[in-house]
């Protein structure tokens, strides 16, 4: 899918799977390590990367 934005930069949407693009899997990766931490209480993952976690706050949270 290719569309234009108001001012004319262009935008391409792909629809990969994670085993056709490493990135996607590396985000993938991060992405599971933190639900694990928040959903689950497993900071295991998370304290692999955490160092390179900039901003750790939740979004939208309960209340």
């Amino acid at each position: 899918m290719r569309r234009s934005h108001r001012n004319s930069l262009p935008l391409d949407i792909y629809h990969w799977t994670s085993h056709e693009n490493m990135g996607l899997q590396a985000v993938d990766t991060f992405s599971w390590g933190i639900f694990r931490k928040y959903e689950k209480k497993d900071y295991e993952w998370f304290s692999v990367f955490k160092g390179n976690v900039r901003h750790d706050t939740i979004y939208l949270p309960e209340k």
